[in-house]
């Protein structure tokens, strides 16, 4: 049987392996579904995924846990810590990315560090390059540190943490050609940030082409968009969004994403009219209409 699990010296010196896997092919994406799934549960255990099955990993992921002791004015033992945090990073090259933002965090003397935070995608969000995405390797889906003198939490954060549930990284990785592709990792963080499952992964076989998180359907080019644009009228009123679509379709989604391409609120466009309340900062919003996860009509807004 293959191995899809690693040692914390090969994570850090970005190794290759191979997975176990069950891929299917349908239209062009490629799915591949994990049996069993890859649960790391034990302390510093490493999984990788490899999206194209071709021997290489292309993602890496560590259940990481650390310990540490505070040494007392007088030299004595003081206060322990540990930590959880879940990791996950590009893997063998800086093109592997992973969709997420980052915070910088200064110090005294003009030092800083950066820390790193993966997105947390739900179900038919579109992954493309409209997206932020990190290449670093050691990316916080969620994390926790505690102290044990009194026993509390004093850091803890990460868009996964404390738990989540077959929720999807967004990522791109380039092929043995140098081909940039999009896809999705299905995810599940557990124990309150203690334990991580990896369930199933795609991407879109054709480069640079958007990939919806979930789906196993393949990028469908629109020739006419300015046909396609004629179908629907957007507009606003009151902090809500108002479609009024001529065409009504399963495969049909809106997403409603702010400057920066976070994605405020998702959904599907089945029925002809839609208000779609808006809980958010007064600004400029884009209002894009998806067809099996190609943008097939975009407009701005500006919500008062």
């Amino acid at each position: 049987m293959k191995q899809n699990k690693f040692t914390l010296l090969q994570y850090s010196i970005f190794a290759t392996g191979i997975l176990v896997y069950n891929a299917t092919v349908e239209a062009q994406v490629i799915y591949t579904d994990l049996d069993p799934d890859l649960l790391l549960d034990e302390h510093d255990e490493v999984g990788g995924v490899d999206m194209n099955n071709d021997g290489v990993f292309d993602f890496a992921f560590l259940n990481g846990y650390a310990t540490w002791v505070d040494v007392t004015s007088s030299g004595g033992t003081g206060a322990s810590y540990l930590r959880y945090c879940q990791w996950a990073g590009g893997y063998g090259t800086p093109a592997n990315q992973i969709a997420g933002t980052s915070e910088y965090f200064s110090e005294e003397g003009g030092a800083g560090f950066t820390r790193y935070y993966p997105y947390k995608l739900i179900n038919d969000a579109l992954i493309d390059s409209k997206l932020q995405f990190q290449s670093w390797g050691y990316q916080r889906m969620a994390f926790k540190s505690y102290v044990d003198n009194p026993p509390h939490i004093f850091d803890s954060g990460g868009f996964w943490f404390p738990n989540e549930s077959e929720k999807f990284l967004g990522v791109r990785f380039v092929d043995s050609e140098d081909k940039l592709h999009y896809g999705w990792i299905r995810c599940s963080v557990i124990d309150s940030a203690e334990g991580l499952i990896i369930h199933d992964y795609a991407y879109e076989v054709e480069p640079d082409k958007p990939i919806e998180a979930g789906s196993t359907i393949s990028y469908v080019g629109i020739n006419d968009l300015t046909a396609v644009s004629n179908n629907f009228h957007i507009y606003t009123f009151n902090n809500n969004v108002f479609i009024n679509s001529k065409e009504v379709s399963s495969d049909l989604h809106y997403q409603i994403v702010n400057l920066q391409g976070a994605i405020i609120t998702i959904g599907n466009v089945n029925t002809n009219q839609i208000a779609i309340p808006i809980d958010a900062a007064a600004g400029i919003y884009l209002v894009e209409l998806l067809h099996v996860g190609v943008i097939v009509y975009s407009k701005k807004v500006t919500i008062n």
